[in-house]
């Protein structure tokens, strides 16, 4: 392939021909399996949202798996089998379904009231609706998030039953989520009561489960993680799956109508602007331009959303530790973190897709060239973030580091969600090109990025 040339941005990382951004993403995935194992009925579980590079570790004093942002198996099963079939992995595919098995057969979607539970104690059985294991409040956008990831992996399913179940919950989800209360301002609460009321109080989410103190949440009625209710609500509405146009405009317009709602997505902090919450919101509203055939919701998508992710770059290496090409998260927690950088790729990349702009190209590249960088030990291990001035204590830095990587990450959240615009630029983007050693994969530079198929024999507990 003819090489194409490099722009000349300051925001920009060139590809490293001995770790592409596909070892990167299988690097990760050899981490989750590493640290996974086989339930009662064989299906594949994670035991635990938190590790570090040798395996699991408690969080909060818990072993917790789920379908909640932090453990996010849902996700972890559309990701590993879009990946698996773009690499010819039938491996991949496999352990993909397999941890949505899991996901169906023990509780989480049982239970009549609640349409779904995030969290489960993997020692006690019990169902939990959040981190803090507290049952005064649900987390309402991120119980739509799995509700979306559902629809995701229904569509690649090729087993109609387990498809057509995962459909049902998520339309159950979509019609409990759009029917909670709103906040004063018309938006979704950033977290809501058993029965759908607004919840204003943050919880002290860095003390023990057991603390109880609560205080005034300066974010309920602005999250960011509202957004996921308008992409589920279009998602199952542009499926054809329910009609819910008049509640998605109605939201659309208290979104667009307030210059947007960006403070915190994570449930852990409270900041007015944080990155992952524009990745977000652009691409719900891109979904919900379609359903709605508006321009002006798209327009805003692109104006408001994505062009403002800018402002979180970083240009450099900060302190000598490897952040150029990252975004840091938000002016309260300055860290450049995995999953929100990996929201921000997919959104650039679905922005290339339609506009063709190569800008939008390089910044999704650039993102995970320089994510690659941060794997560390023999099991593929990627960090859940790089800290450059000593934001988190010296406790969660690798030993003798006061800067850099954090030592643990969430193996589905953290350490795999680069899977996910890795497997979208495979899919859309990449050029295939037979050659000596077989049929490659090539980036629009004429990098090669992998020789097909990849297969992964025993990588995954048998």
């Amino acid at each position: 392939m003819t090489l194409r040339g490099g722009p000349p941005y300051a925001f920009f990382v060139a590809e490293d021909a001995d770790h592409t951004i596909v070892d990167s993403a299988l690097d990760s995935v050899r981490y989750l399996a590493h640290v996974s194992e086989r339930d009662p009925d064989g299906h594949l579980v994670c035991r635990s949202v938190d590790g570090d590079p040798e395996g699991l570790v408690p969080y909060r004093g818990r072993f917790m798996d789920g379908v909640g942002y932090c453990a996010d198996s849902i996700f972890g099963c559309q990701v590993l089998v879009r990946l698996g079939r773009v690499l010819h992995s039938p491996e991949l595919e496999a352990a993909g379904f397999s941890y949505l098995d899991h996901a169906l057969s023990v509780g989480f979607f049982d239970d009549p009231e609640v349409p779904a539970f995030l969290y489960r104690d993997v020692e006690s059985g019990e169902f939990l609706h959040n981190l803090e294991a507290r049952s005064e409040y649900l987390e309402l956008g991120h119980i739509a998030r799995v509700g979306r990831q559902l629809l995701l992996a229904a569509d690649l399913d090729t087993d109609q039953q387990r498809a057509a179940r995962c459909r049902d919950i998520a339309v159950r989800i979509a019609r409990w989520a759009t029917e909670a209360e709103r906040c004063a301002n018309g938006w979704y609460p950033r977290r809501c009561t058993p029965d759908r009321g607004v919840y204003p109080w943050a919880p002290d989410a860095f003390g023990p489960v057991d603390l109880g103190t609560v205080a005034p949440d300066p974010i309920h009625d602005r999250s960011g993680a509202g957004a996921f209710v308008i992409e589920l609500a279009a998602a199952v509405t542009g499926a054809g799956l329910d009609d819910l146009r008049g509640v998605l405009g109605r939201d659309v317009e208290a979104f667009v109508g307030a210059g947007g709602h960006f403070a915190s997505t994570n449930t852990d902090t409270e900041d007015m602007a944080e990155n992952v919450s524009y990745a977000v919101a652009f691409q719900a509203l891109v979904q919900a331009a379609d359903v709605l055939d508006s321009t002006e919701v798209r327009d805003f998508a692109y104006a408001q959303c994505l062009s403002p992710l800018e402002r979180f770059e970083l240009a450099e290496d900060c302190r000598g530790v490897q952040t150029k090409g990252l975004l840091y998260m938000e002016d309260s927690w300055n860290a450049a973190c995995t999953w929100e950088i990996a929201e921000a790729v997919q959104a650039y990349l679905i922005a290339f897709g339609e506009r063709g702009r190569r800008s939008d190209a390089f910044k999704a590249l650039t993102m995970l060239r320089a994510l690659s960088k941060h794997h560390h030990g023999p099991n593929g291990f990627l960090t859940e973030a790089v800290d450059w001035d000593g934001h988190s204590v010296a406790a969660r830095h690798f030993p003798g580091e006061a800067i850099g990587d954090i030592r643990t990450t969430h193996p589905f959240l953290n350490n795999l969600h680069i899977v996910n615009p890795t497997a979208t630029y495979l899919e859309r983007f990449a050029v295939r090109q037979s050659t000596v050693e077989g049929e490659a994969l090539f980036d629009m530079e004429g990098n090669r990025l992998c020789t097909l198929p990849i297969a992964m024999p025993g990588a995954f507990p048998a």
